[in-house]
């Protein structure tokens, strides 16, 4: 029998319903990497693959994210759908935090987090099956340690993604290599790889809501299309601010250039009203960036706990912190967990007026450069970063303190590199100050929200006059002259 035929059968006795391209699923190969635009049902294929082989052939599976704060941010809800509709519901018993098979009484879907669980993750024995999920946002080093980990005979790693660009780790492994025959066939396959793009077209359980989704924002805008529904990683930098070759050359580029942080400690905090996206803090010392945390499912009141609680650890001297919407409650909080006043806390506006209206950036004022203060920091923080670019690859001297450098030690390196790169420039006609494109306008072109990339921002934005005007007893400073 062939093993197409194989395959059909097995996916005929589930009672299962794939995809045409999802067959390949069940072809033993050690690395599986599934990727493309919205509507290709990877996840739901992934599902019922894994839950066929856990049901009819005992498999465990280990289900992970990059960043996973509760089970509601795994396919824990997504298996039990599945299972249900597949008819494999009664192999399994759906417990709160795991699936368990009712024939061996093994777990059968457990689940885990790589960015801050890998000691865990190692300890996980018997794994069949790893599944990672949203595979772009994985780091280099959480794949290097979950490579040798899934360790059991005959094994698999599966990823499955939309990619955001062409830099992240799995698509500039996995992908980019392979990408002319991927074009050429739709996939690429050796003895120890199988890697499929999909996308809406190959999915033929689509709904028409999807399909006219698809077909509005193809005749909009095509270059968006192609990213959000046509599996493409964003390869366009002519409006991005910060190019991924000046990021790329900032991780340690004080090692590179032999230059020691000195100066203020500065935390940015970005508490996120948009929708589920999640906070941030970013902290600095001098130009080194040493602090990056970003987490979900927190309620404002424990997020702003959470931020002091790194505020105090990071030793900071100063944190500037988004005011808008949500972020007001910081001042209120303050006030009330710092009675003593020992926090030196910034306000940051990003449509208010910029900063020093008169003072010169190159061949103009502030007020005459920039639309708002959102955009003056930004366009700054992209000239750090050039700078940096300059002096790493071509040799050009800067003041440290007019560059930046990145720890390569910092767990969401990778994510924020991919929010940098994505954060674009607003063009508009008749415009005649620089703009940053809004969180809502990144959203509704398919790129997350750059929470991390904002806190940044934020805690570049703060200078060492902010510390001398706060003084000992004054908690806010309200205004930026």
């Amino acid at each position: 029998m062939s093993k197409k035929a194989s395959a059909a059968k097995k996916e005929k006795e589930a009672n299962i319903s794939l995809p045409p391209k999802f067959e390949a699923m069940f072809k033993p190969k050690r690395m599986k990497v599934y990727y493309g635009g919205r509507g290709g049902a990877k996840t739901e294929s992934f599902a019922a693959v894994a839950e066929y082989m856990a049901a009819k052939e005992g498999k465990k599976v280990l289900c992970l994210r990059e960043f996973m704060n509760s089970i509601n941010e795994s396919v824990h809800s997504t298996l039990e759908v599945v299972a249900e509709r597949t008819g494999l519901l009664p192999y399994f018993e759906v417990q709160k935090t795991q699936i368990v098979n009712k024939q061996t009484g093994d777990v059968a879907f457990s689940y885990g987090q790589l960015s801050r669980n890998l000691e865990s993750i190692k300890s996980r024995q018997g794994i069949d099956i790893a599944w990672i999920e949203e595979g772009e946002t994985i780091s280099q080093r959480s794949l290097d340690i979950l490579i040798p980990t899934i360790r059991k005979a005959g094994s698999e790693i599966w990823v499955s993604f939309n990619p955001e660009d062409e830099f992240g780790t799995i698509y500039s492994r996995y992908i980019a290599p392979y990408l002319d025959e991927i074009n050429a066939k739709g996939f690429y396959e050796d003895e120890h790889l199988y890697v499929c793009k999909v996308g809406l077209d190959d999915n033929p359980f689509a709904t028409e809501e999807l399909k006219v989704e698809s077909r509005k924002c193809k005749e909009r805008d095509y270059k968006e299309w192609l990213h959000i529904w046509g599996g493409e990683p964003i390869k366009d930098y002519s409006d991005a601010i910060i190019k991924p070759e000046w990021v790329k050359a900032a991780v340690d580029s004080h090692i590179k250039l032999g230059w020691e942080p000195k100066g203020m400690k500065a935390l940015g905090f970005d508490p996120a009203d948009v929708g589920k996206d999640a906070k941030a803090t970013a902290g600095r010392h001098g130009s080194l960036v040493q602090h990056l945390e970003a987490w979900r499912n927190s309620d404002l009141s424990d997020a702003i706990d959470r931020t002091f609680e790194h505020y105090r650890n990071f030793n900071a001297d100063i944190m500037v912190y988004d005011s808008i919407g949500v972020g007001s409650g910081v001042k209120v909080a303050a006030d009330r967990d710092d009675p003593m006043k020992t926090m030196k806390l910034v306000p940051f506006s990003g449509s208010g007026r910029v900063r020093f209206p008169k003072k010169r950036w190159r061949d103009k004022a502030n007020e005459d450069t920039f639309k708002n203060l959102r955009a003056q920091f930004y366009w700054n923080l992209a000239e750090k970063f050039e700078n940096t670019y300059n002096a790493v690859e071509k040799g050009i001297y800067c003041d440290p303190d007019s560059m930046i450098s990145i720890s390569s030690d910092l767990e969401l390196l990778d994510a924020l590199r991919m929010e940098l790169s994505a954060i674009h420039r607003v063009r508009r006609a008749g415009a005649a100050l620089l703009q940053v494109e809004s969180k809502e306008e990144m959203i509704r072109r398919g790129v997350k929200s750059p929470n991390l990339a904002d806190a940044l921002v934020y805690c570049f934005s703060a200078e060492i006059e902010d510390v001398v005007e706060s003084g000992q007893d004054v908690n806010f400073v309200e205004a930026w002259a």
